[in-house]
């Protein structure tokens, strides 16, 4: 079971995810999830009981590598969510 500060990154993550589709930057959750072959099952499972243990540090990688999300941000929660507006 994810202790409360990792069930606040993944809240972050998908806040994250959910920012990228509402601007366009990418199509839409499950193009993210075919492009890094997430489980979609997994996701969704997730998404509604942060407490599991199944999420993938990775994703996080993905967002930060791929889209320019704020590591600090997803980390931290502090400073804004891109590293520089897109």
């Amino acid at each position: 079971m994810q202790n409360e500060d990792s069930q606040q990154i993944l809240r972050r993550f998908f806040e994250a995810l959910y920012f990228l589709k509402k601007k366009r930057i990418i199509k839409g959750v499950s193009t993210f999830l075919n492009q890094y072959n997430i489980d979609h099952r997994n996701f969704y499972r997730l998404k509604r009981e942060p407490a599991r243990d199944s999420f993938q540090t990775a994703w996080l990688m993905y967002l930060v590598n791929d889209y320019n999300v704020s590591p600090k941000w997803l980390l931290t929660g502090k400073g804004d969510i891109l590293n520089e507006p897109l």
